[in-house]
């Protein structure tokens, strides 16, 4: 099936009921983005914003219609302001996010840590999204076949934006990332993997161990 239109998914999300509807907002498509967030506002959950562009752009991204923007590295923020929308705690108390306050003021709570230990990160949850929505699968590119090996850069370059990954390289050892790739192979029939690092071969020593435990 295509993917559904805009009054088909709101039509969806409504039937699903959510606690919030959470989007990753890219600078490319970020005006179609906001456009579709002010349709999403008549659900009446609060509308969250991660990626790169509300990371940058957060009082942009609150002002088009978005009630929280997770900034930086998402996974353990969500999950805490998951818990506290929960259990109607304020969500000042919750590092990493923006929010409107009470006066209607941006509101910036500190900053989150970076994940130290990526291997601690489960794999994407790459079964609850169907393949056909995204790409065509040929030989040389498979949906399901991009990988996040590590984040971040040692370079500094003047128009890189680091405000979501930060500063330097984390990554996650050869054989969390080779038993990733086993995984979809085994279970999607993936046989073309695509990096999605920034650096991916800014420690060669761990490129050398993966492709060893890929040949072997």
């Amino acid at each position: 099936n295509p993917p559904m239109g805009e009054a088909e998914t709101i039509t969806a999300i409504k039937a699903f009921d959510p606690l919030w509807i959470g989007l990753t907002l890219n600078v490319i498509f970020i005006k179609p983005a906001y456009d579709f967030i002010q349709k999403l506002k008549s659900i009446g959950v609060p509308i969250v914003a991660g990626g790169p562009h509300p990371s940058l752009l957060a009082a942009e991204a609150l002002q088009f219609g978005c009630d929280i923007v997770v900034k930086g590295e998402g996974e353990v923020t969500t999950r805490e302001m998951n818990q506290a929308i929960i259990d109607g705690q304020p969500l000042d108390t919750v590092p990493g996010l923006v929010i409107l306050d009470q006066n209607g003021d941006v509101l910036e709570t500190p900053p989150r840590a970076a994940i130290h230990d990526l291997d601690d990160l489960p794999y994407p949850a790459k079964h609850l999204f169907p393949a056909e929505w995204y790409a065509e699968n040929t030989p040389e590119y498979q949906t399901y076949g991009a990988i996040f090996s590590g984040r971040g850069c040692p370079a500094a370059c003047t128009y890189c934006y680091k405000g979501v990954f930060g500063s330097g390289c984390r990554f996650r050892t050869a054989n969390n990332v080779f038993q990733e790739m086993l995984h979809l192979h085994k279970k999607y029939g993936v046989t073309a993997f695509e990096f999605m690092d920034d650096a991916f071969s800014a420690d060669l020593e761990r490129v050398d161990e993966l492709c060893d435990l890929i040949l072997n």
